[in-house]
């Protein structure tokens, strides 16, 4: 059915649609969903996005000047905001959108400071402010108003050109109603319903059509698309709610998808991110109800475009987790620690996500700037850093692990600090080397099958390694005492012969198992060459002793070796966090 009857827009009702999927009840199974879709994501594919108050004075140089910094940091990309003079030297940026005629003389001096950006890692994946919602420099704008829109089109333009010519993955939008203009609610003296999402839809699809012409292959990052509709009740149908609101967002998101090109990518940021807790699974359930409980928002010929086009993401609000208590924006410690608390909460996050999260602050800096870079007075001293201690690891371990794992190890081992725990993984399972030395175990059932031992010449490289014949279940063991809750140890194994596997766990001071065990599987499917492991793990609270098992199921006869068996240390435990109400503005006390 077209259900755009003669250019007039309207919602639809019953097609193809479920009325169970409009409720925002997820069940098991829907869940699940929302958690399969998400745990089969390419490892380490996340980009972490910053965007601050701490960004607010600063241009492209400015970044540039303290990018070596940055690097140190998690971040991958970077939202600045477009800034540049007209030919009077009057300074424009993304406040005058809708009053201002942008052109790309004002903005392409940020073109080579931009460039120079996207060579460091830290800024790679960054964007470009660009739309917003209307402020009150302009106030609300009509929909009928022709020469504004069209205004706010060429602008966008200017941005998205910008912005490639730069180098930077895309443009961003901040559509939240900051001054509560409603620019996007229906007013009693405006069109019906109908016929004003009908322009509101062809609007969006003005702006932005703009935009992906200049762009095509941009991504558009928004804190909010169809994630900013209330789930905080049951609705039995839904765009029947956005109607009897007089909600036009809706529609100005078809408009946008209307002129997607198959080449971009949008992002739908959810900024209710930010009071998301994994303890209730809500980054899962919020990425279920993304990708399917709002497509009655979503017009049929855009739905299939949605779900391929149309990713899902999470804000993160660093606040939450430094806050004093008695802010309304405030996480408390879990196992003791804040930052186990954002961990705990990005992890999911970045499981549930797509391919972005998105990171604000507000009160601290990530980095400190150069000399002569003008400090936004609301900030405090600091770094977020300073403010959660070991925040930086934290984050590189719950993007990627393995990438965090291999870093890691490389810059220990040019210091020469990169201390295998266990040895070479073959001595201590009969010399007296002074470190812990490895056990065996075996079922119940299979007491007195088969051997573990050593086959002096049957390692990767010729020499010594482990070697289990004819155990159907059982393992060579291994246990480190005196383990930290909030340590990182990275585990490397190589592993010959089908029935080889491995595998983690914890134990408190009561010998009781404590966090989720951990098993480790090898690379590669040809079981007659050496295949390797590196497994990084953080461990959890309440844990004294961490056990590595080199699992065995094999066959009477089989054989399977193990070598190169390493575990290393890659952090200490984070110290302690400072007290929250001790800051000192930047403009001083």
């Amino acid at each position: 059915m077209d259900n755009k009857d003669n250019g007039e827009y309207r919602f639809w009702e019953n097609e193809d649609m479920d009325a169970s999927i409009i409720r925002m009840e997820i069940t098991a199974a829907a869940a699940f969903a929302a958690m399969a879709s998400a745990a089969f994501a390419a490892p380490g594919c996340t980009k972490f996005i910053a965007n601050t108050w701490e960004f607010g004075y600063a241009w492209p140089k400015d970044f540039v000047a303290v990018a070596d910094e940055f690097d140190k940091t998690a971040i991958d990309g970077v939202g600045i905001f477009l800034k540049g003079y007209d030919k009077d030297g009057k300074l424009l940026g993304m406040r005058d959108i809708f009053c201002a005629d942008w052109t790309y003389e004002a903005f392409a001096p940020l073109i080579p400071d931009m460039r120079e950006m996207v060579k460091h890692k830290a800024f790679r994946e960054s964007f470009c402010s660009s739309f917003r919602a209307p402020l009150k420099n302009t106030g609300r704008i009509a929909w009928e108003d022709d020469e504004t829109w069209a205004r706010v089109a060429r602008n966008m333009r200017v941005a998205a050109r910008i912005a490639r010519e730069g180098g930077f993955r895309g443009l961003q939008m901040d559509v939240e109603d900051y001054n509560h203009l409603r620019q996007f609610v229906r007013q009693p003296e405006e069109k019906p319903f109908s016929e004003l999402s009908a322009l509101v839809r062809r609007r969006a699809a003005e702006v932005f059509g703009a935009a992906f012409e200049e762009y095509p292959d941009m991504v558009l990052l928004s804190f909010w698309m169809l994630s900013s509709t209330p789930s905080w009740y049951d609705i039995n149908d839904l765009a029947g709610f956005v109607r009897d609101k007089g909600d036009l967002w809706p529609s100005f998101v078809n408009g946008i998808l209307d002129v997607l090109p198959p080449t971009a990518k949008i992002v739908d940021g959810d900024e209710n991110g930010y009071r998301y807790e994994a303890e209730k699974n809500m980054f899962y359930s919020r990425a279920y109800r993304v990708r399917r409980g709002l497509l009655p928002l979503v017009a049929p010929e855009n739905r299939e475009k949605y779900g391929r086009q149309m990713l899902v993401s999470f804000g993160q609000y660093f606040d939450m987790y430094t806050h004093p208590t008695n802010s309304s924006w405030y996480f408390p410690p879990l196992d003791g620690s804040r930052l186990e608390h954002f961990r705990v909460n990005l992890t999911q996050a970045v499981d549930a996500a797509d391919e972005y999260i998105w990171l604000w602050g507000e009160r601290f800096h990530f980095v400190n700037w150069a000399d002569g870079y003008t400090e936004n007075p609301s900030l405090y001293k600091g770094t977020w850093e300073e403010r959660l201690p070991g925040l930086t690891a934290m984050m590189k371990f719950v993007k990627d692990p393995q990438s965090f794992a291999r870093e890691r190890m490389e810059e220990l081992a040019a210091q020469g600090r990169l201390v295998n725990l266990v040895s070479n993984g073959v001595d201590e399972a009969g010399a007296d080397t002074g470190v812990p030395k490895f056990g065996t175990w075996r079922a119940g059932d299979d007491k007195g099958v088969g051997s573990f031992g050593i086959d002096p010449k049957g390692g990767e490289k010729g020499g010594p390694s482990l070697c289990a014949t004819g155990c159907l279940s059982g393992c060579y063991v291994i246990t480190l005492k005196g383990v930290k809750h909030g340590e990182y140890y990275a585990i490397r194994i190589s592993g010959l012969g089908e029935g080889a596997s491995a595998g983690v766990s914890w134990r408190n001071v009561e010998n009781k198992y404590v966090g989720r065990a951990v098993k480790m599987s090898f690379d590669g499917d040809d079981m007659g060459k050496w295949r390797h492991c590196l497994l990084p793990v953080h461990i959890p609270a309440g844990a004294e002793t961490m056990t590595l098992t080199l699992d065995v199921s094999i066959g009477d006869g089989a054989k399977v070796w193990f070598d190169n068996v390493g575990i290393y240390k890659l952090h200490d435990a984070p110290g302690p966090e400072p007290d929250p109400d001790d800051v000192e503005p930047v403009a001083g006390k």
